[in-house]
């Protein structure tokens, strides 16, 4: 079975080990979107170092 058709099996029989809680994932974005919306330039490095 490909992981598609598991994962939307498990959604339809109810199982939800597989999906995150609104909570953890509120929490992912409160953590990942700061770094998202960052525009600046990152910093430069010197080739080989």
């Amino acid at each position: 079975m490909a992981h598609d058709e598991r994962l939307i099996g498990d959604a339809m029989a109810g199982d939800r080990q597989l999906f995150a809680r609104q909570y953890a994932a509120e929490l992912a974005w409160k953590i990942v979107e700061p770094i998202l919306d960052d525009t600046s330039a990152p910093p430069q490095y010197k080739p080989g170092t």
